[in-house]
């Protein structure tokens, strides 16, 4: 049962850390924009590899916090059961 709760919460995490992702991408690039208006011409190159440096930080952050809060709440639910 365990096995599958931890499968259950590796999908969840990783689902919910993309949808989130698309959403910080976004931003992200709009300031792309705004610095290319300030800098004119930026190297892409760089821009495009900060970008997957922070995508990997924000997902793997995320799932990571993702993981520590279903494990939280299951401690919670066990603990009230047992009062």
């Amino acid at each position: 049962m365990e096995d599958v709760n931890k499968k259950e919460t590796e999908e969840s995490s990783k689902e919910l850390a993309h949808d989130h992702w698309n959403y910080i991408q976004k931003t992200l690039e709009k300031q792309n924009e705004i610095m290319c208006e300030i800098f004119q011409k930026p190297d892409q190159k760089l821009l495009d590899v900060m970008m997957k440096i922070i995508e990997y930080h924000y997902k793997t952050a995320f799932i990571h916090g993702y993981k520590h809060g279903k494990e939280d709440g299951s401690r919670l639910v066990k603990h009230f059961y047992t009062l």
